[in-house]
């Protein structure tokens, strides 16, 4: 049974990801103050590890809102 996607499907994803993902770029101001006072052994600075707390959040956002998305009209939402 294929797969059959919603109508504007891609506008919408867009539109919601782009909304959260401003979220998700607020996380590094918050979190770089919080990393500054990690020890000094660690080897990655806080800038690299700000930017690497960045991939999981942004790849459940990009899971939610695909499903989201998808199911939506499929249980009555518009």
């Amino acid at each position: 049974m294929p797969l059959k996607f919603p109508e504007r499907f891609g506008i919408r994803f867009l539109t919601l990801f782009g909304v959260g993902f401003l979220g998700i770029l607020s996380l590094p101001f918050m979190l770089l103050a919080q990393l500054r006072n990690l020890p000094a052994q660690v080897s990655v600075s806080p800038i690299e590890l700000a930017i690497l707390s960045l991939i999981q959040p942004t790849i459940l956002l990009a899971i939610a809102v695909a499903m989201g998305t998808f199911f939506a009209p499929k249980v009555g939402f518009r």
